[in-house]
């Protein structure tokens, strides 16, 4: 899940470290796109695990999701084990932006930069709100998206997979088996027609015949 700089310079992604536990933990590197070994933006020890960066439009932050530990089974979502944090490229610092119950993932800014879309758990749905980056208001967009993936690896993002639209006016993402465009604003959906030519091959199944019943097990 990289992620571009605004003057198209250098990626944002994340690199995988494995030691005493096979799932390893995650950190955020930054590379530029002729190469070199990288500048690292999070350390394992101080934030454990990070996904879904992405850049602010004038290049100074990068924001993402924040595990609040490494990965553990059995984690309750509702105690936001997910937030989302804004790493400063001048300072070094590392900022949360929330801390809320049923946590907050998958970043996703506003193409004016003003506001940042981002996902979170409620009771059993996932929901879409919008957070103004100024003034820190918050609104509710969308709920019963596609399931996010808090609770998992999370290897490919927490949500990935849904972006704004280029006038800022609508956000696109998936639900119900479908793709859908919520207004920004209001929250009303328009369904994304679309059509997949799938083609699927299916073997005959190995069937044994058992013997049902009988006086002895």
């Amino acid at each position: 899940g990289p992620a571009w700089s605004p003057d198209g310079d250098y990626l944002v992604g994340r690199k995988r470290l494995t030691d005493t536990s096979s799932l390893g933990t995650v950190e955020l590197w930054m590379w530029h796109v002729r190469g070199g070994a990288g500048v690292q933006l999070t350390k394992k020890d101080a934030q454990p695990d990070a996904a879904d960066p992405i850049f602010s439009r004038d290049g100074r932050f990068v924001y993402f999701s924040a595990r609040d530990a490494r990965y553990a089974y059995n984690r309750n979502v509702d105690e936001g084990i997910w937030q989302i944090k804004r790493f400063d490229r001048v300072t070094g610092q590392i900022l949360p932006l929330t801390g809320q119950f049923g946590g907050a993932a998958a970043p996703r800014l506003s193409p004016d930069g003003r506001e940042m879309a981002y996902t979170r758990r409620v009771r059993s749905k996932t929901v879409l709100e919008v957070l103004d980056v100024a003034t820190g208001a918050v609104r509710h967009v969308a709920d019963g998206l596609q399931r996010d993936n808090q609770e998992g690896f999370a290897f490919h993002g927490v949500f990935p997979g849904y972006a704004w639209t280029p006038d800022g006016a609508s956000i696109v993402a998936s639900a119900d088996n479908k793709l859908w465009r919520w207004d920004a604003k209001t929250g009303a959906r328009t369904a994304i027609p679309f059509t997949a030519a799938v083609e699927q091959r299916v073997t005959d199944a190995i069937r044994f015949a058992q013997r049902i019943g009988g006086e002895t097990v």
